[in-house]
């Protein structure tokens, strides 16, 4: 059979390793892996009987290749040119901006990192040759070497798999954390504390529910928030913000939890139901820290969570109160006394509990986010922007000054002035 085989799939390398284009000379490479039930003890599928087997198999890949379906190389050793795995690319999407990874090494290459070496060429090639946005892997959830490889090159778990059974989904913005740094202003190589993240993100990502009010659903998946807020450079409300910021957190090495709060209204003199907000717990050596860039006016850094902690800052004056053995208040100075803003608790969360919430915040009239267009972003030096469909407001020194809007040129005027946006802003 004729190809043009291995043309679209180009020959890569790294300080230890040559990844060349899968080819008839990988029959024995593709045998022993496919043959070998200890390596394939986490996928459902046959073993491979013979290498007539192997060379169909190879067959089938050069002409996916050439029909733009697949990119797979095999994995040689610079040292003796030894075959060691492979690894590919495949099922991408419609628009090519996302793709599956699939990757195997021989047992005898395991344990020496030349997965993570392999990957990290496949990745790169991922993004900046092919420009994709997302690279996702399925990996069996009692496979936990492969896991913990997928959490060590940046993947997040994604627990709306489309896939059934005992599989889950991990997924990584291919631009990943270095795009994020340089969306807030930082160093795309930077190790930034808590502290330094949490104000950065705040003084350059707006909260606003702009979305809601051209009829567009704001999906929660990490996928589609990191495009927007990343790429499209778009704000959010705090199930975007949060989810988004404790991926980052936790590429960075930090252990961060996502967990639920019940935000205070005090025209009803009441909280609000769980899952209501979203904040992150994340655990430090010195005690857990309360981080939170989806509130609003949030506290431009983290808060310890202890019986009266305070923080004072350009945001404000924050104070936590222990209610009983699992459950904290977070409150703000304001008119000489402490205002609540809402109470959490220390249970770990996951994406889909908040599901319900976040269509509730975009559909009900009982939440404010339908009711008006709001977009609010903390600025260095304790200045703050908020524009609404009836005024634009701006703090600066404890001073307000507030400008009504007559008309929604006016808005439209101010959305760019003060925030960039266009009206309507981009779409997902």
């Amino acid at each position: 059979m004729n190809h043009t085989p291995y043309s679209e799939c180009p020959r890569l390398e790294t300080k230890r390793l040559y990844l060349r284009p899968l080819s008839p000379d990988h029959e024995e490479l593709t045998f022993q892996i496919r043959s070998n039930a200890l390596i394939r003890r986490y996928l459902d599928r046959p073993l491979m009987q013979s290498r007539a087997e192997a060379a169909e198999f190879i067959d089938w890949i050069l002409e996916g290749t050439a029909q733009g379906k697949y990119l797979y190389w095999a994995i040689l050793s610079k040292t003796d040119n030894s075959a060691l795995g492979t690894i590919c690319l495949w099922r991408f999407n419609a628009k090519r901006t996302a793709a599956d990874l699939g990757y195997e090494l021989l047992i005898q290459a395991q344990g020496y990192g030349y997965m993570r070496e392999a990957m990290a060429a496949v990745l790169d090639y991922a993004r900046y040759q092919l420009q994709l946005e997302w690279v996702h892997a399925f990996t069996h959830r009692d496979n936990a070497p492969s896991i913990s490889l997928l959490r060590y090159m940046g993947f997040d778990r994604h627990d709306k798999s489309h896939r059934l059974g005992e599989n889950i989904t991990y997924s990584k913005p291919t631009g990943g954390l270095p795009d994020y740094l340089e969306r807030i202003g930082l160093s795309p190589n930077a190790q930034p504390d808590l502290n330094t993240i949490q104000a950065a993100h705040l003084h350059s990502i707006p909260f606003e529910n702009l979305d809601i009010h051209l009829d567009r659903s704001i999906s929660i998946r990490l996928q589609d928030v990191y495009r927007k807020i990343v790429h499209h450079r778009r704000g959010g409300f705090c199930y975007e913000q949060n989810q988004l910021f404790a991926w980052v957190l936790r590429t960075l090495g930090y252990e961060a939890q996502l967990i639920q709060a019940q935000v205070y209204s005090p025209e009803k003199e009441a909280y609000g139901p769980p899952f209501d907000h979203m904040a992150i717990w994340v655990n430090q050596p010195e005690g857990p820290m309360l981080a939170d860039v989806g509130f609003g006016n949030a506290s431009l850094f983290p808060i310890a969570i202890k019986d009266g902690a305070t923080a004072e800052n350009d945001a404000g004056r924050f104070q936590i109160r222990q209610l009983n053995e699992h459950e904290y208040l977070l409150s703000q100075w304001q008119d000489d006394q402490w205002v609540p803003n809402y109470r959490f608790d220390d249970t770990p969360r996951r994406m889909e509990e908040y599901a319900a919430m976040a269509q509730y915040h975009q559909t009900s009239p009982e939440s404010p986010f339908p009711n008006k267009r709001l977009i609010t972003q903390s600025l260095p030096g304790g200045r703050r922007v908020t524009l609404t469909d009836q005024e634009l407001k701006t703090t600066e020194g404890g001073q307000k000054q507030v400008t009504p809007l007559d008309q929604e040129q006016t808005f439209e005027k101010m959305l760019l002035q003060h925030f960039g946006l266009s009206w309507p802003p981009t779409p997902r």
